[in-house]
């Protein structure tokens, strides 16, 4: 059921995610005619005969011109104060670029780094339209580094503030679950010390970061003037980061140094390769195109060990493996599609970058889910453990362990006047002859017939414990001695009229008890003490018999 469970649920996203990048680009704008050039020319000097069809989705690079038309008359179109017909750039697409605004065309710089222009506008660069560009003059795009696709718009301030706000909304929302992961991640480590958990934590811290450079709201930010030191770089650490974490945490989930110890070598050289770059280029190499190119096929290529690692660990029956599969499953699609677009193979923004917070949303989401899970069975197998270390294994009681836990307990309500106990010491008579004569087997037999008979008789509410040996020990909440002694008499008959049959003949034994009243600011050693005392006055008198303390 698990793993059908798994399997519907990544067929879903995958059909879903298919659809999505087959569709074409929302359409906010006016209808463009596109054309580019490849020339590090200035404006002055390009070549007007060389102009090549640009497809709207089609990323355009480094040293490119481009030309933009609007594709039809809008000389009636009005602006006013409050609606503005504009030029946008998503601002992660743009790193270093030149617009020529008709009639003038004058150079008017635009980076990640530039401000909106536009009230209410975090995540696109504006440029506003002349009224020659709206009768179709030509406008001028020269990219100087980066990656203008799809996202060039032009449009009315009004509406690009309206879809603005739509993405904004779902992008909230997943960073909304993505704190939220942090901090739990952050909860489970401390509480439980489990590294795993630690390390989950900062896959989700890394993958915030690559959200809020993917779509550029990272340089809005205090951090965002350091960050402008390493430039357009900036996106390959990015992925380089959330590569590390996760060639750390996945194998660590799915145990694949136990399940998987072959392929732990490739993920070692992918590691070292992933930081030597990342080295680097903090160290100030400036190789942006190679860097965020290769960054996209490292990226790649962990994907790709992680899920042989994975499937591999699985296999083997690592079950949190079948987890990590899962949440690799909303992330293969997206790298696959990142790494071809770095290497020009198809438009690298047919879909929006929407998609790369939604998939790393759902891989939180589902993470959760699985630490979570993993944490309750941590917690249920922990508190099993405890439950046996506090058990005496042969007769089903509480052991002298648990017995100290519970003295502290019982001795905080002594002192404090909130009630009065009753301690009882019970030893088996002649158990040594019992073992001599029968054998330990038998003699363990006794035992467990003796503590099966002494729990029919106590209420809800006494405890009870082995002491060591035959020794046991009852400590029963109650104030009335005549009580007490009618307890303590039925314990004794009970186990008197215990027989065993031992092929053929009955093995009959007797207890004595000893019993000590522990009133109002009484020491619970001292009580023990003396019910141990009152129990030797039972041997000593007879044996068989119920002794007081206080008698």
């Amino acid at each position: 059921m698990q793993k059908l469970k798994l399997l519907i649920l990544v067929l879903v996203y995958s059909s879903v995610f298919f659809y999505q990048i087959n569709q074409p680009v929302r359409d906010i704008g006016l209808p463009l005619n596109l054309s580019s050039q490849k020339s590090t020319e200035q404006f002055a000097s390009i070549d007007h005969n060389n102009w090549q069809p640009l497809e709207y989705n089609k990323s355009i690079r480094k040293d490119t011109w481009v030309k933009i038309k609007v594709n039809s008359e809008h000389s009636t179109l009005q602006s006013s104060q409050d609606n503005k017909m504009i030029l946008s750039f998503y601002r992660r697409s743009v790193w270093d670029a030149v617009v020529y605004m008709p009639p003038e065309y004058n150079p008017i710089k635009v980076s990640i780094f530039s401000s909106a222009n536009t009230p209410a506008l975090n995540k696109y660069i504006t440029v506003p339209l002349t009224q020659a560009a709206l009768n179709r003059d030509n406008i001028y795009i020269q990219s100087n580094l980066g990656s203008i696709s799809g996202f060039l718009k032009v449009s009315s301030s009004v509406t690009l503030i309206n879809y603005e706000s739509a993405v904004s909304t779902i992008l909230d929302m997943g960073r909304g679950i993505i704190v939220v992961g942090f901090l739990l991640g952050i909860m489970l480590f401390v509480t439980l010390k489990d590294r795993l958990y630690g390390w989950f934590s900062l896959y989700v811290l890394s993958t915030f970061f690559f959200i809020e450079v993917r779509i550029g709201s990272i340089f809005d930010s205090a951090f965002g003037e350091w960050l402008s030191l390493y430039g357009a770089n900036i996106s390959g650490i990015s992925i380089g980061l959330i590569s590390i974490v996760a060639l750390i945490f996945f194998p660590m989930l799915s145990r694949c140094d136990i399940y998987a110890p072959k392929l732990e070598k490739s993920r070692k050289i992918i590691l070292g390769v992933l930081l030597m770059f990342l080295v680097s280029r903090l160290l100030g190499a400036d190789i942006y195109r190679n860097f965020l190119m290769y960054s996209n096929l490292l990226y790649l290529a962990v994907m790709i060990q992680l899920i042989a690692s994975c499937s591999v660990a699985a296999y083997h029956k690592s079950y949190y493996a079948l987890h990590a599969l899962g949440g690799l499953s909303f992330l293969i699609p997206v790298s696959a599609y990142q790494a071809l677009g770095a290497l020009q193979l198809v438009a690298e923004n047919n879909f929006e970058y929407v998609h790369w917070s939604v998939s790393i949303v759902l891989v939180t989401l589902f993470f959760l889910l699985s630490l979570t899970h993993k944490a309750l069975s941590f917690k249920q197998e922990r508190d099993q453990a405890l439950t046996i270390a506090l058990i005496d294994r042969l007769t089903g009681i509480k052991n002298r362990r648990a017995m100290n836990d519970d003295l502290e307990i019982v001795s905080s309500e002594i002192q404090h006047g909130v009630t009065t106990f009753y301690f009882v010491m019970l030893d088996i008579d002649h158990f040594k002859n019992v073992n001599d004569t029968y054998g330990h087997l038998n003699g363990d037999i006794c035992l467990k017939n003796m503590a099966s008979s002494v729990q029919e008789v106590l209420r809800e509410g006494d405890l009870f414990y082995r002491y060591g040996g035959e020794e046991f020990l009852l400590i029963l909440k109650c104030d009335d001695k005549k009580t007490i002694h009618t307890i303590a008499e039925r314990i004794r008959s009970k186990v008197a009229s215990i027989q065993i049959n031992l092929d053929g003949s009955i093995l009959q034994f007797t207890v004595s008890l000893g019993v000590a009243h522990a009133a109002s600011n009484s020491n619970v050693q001292q009580a023990i003490k003396a019910a141990d005392t009152a129990l030797y006055h039972s041997k000593k008198t007879g044996r068989n018999k119920v002794s007081f303390a206080d008698e």
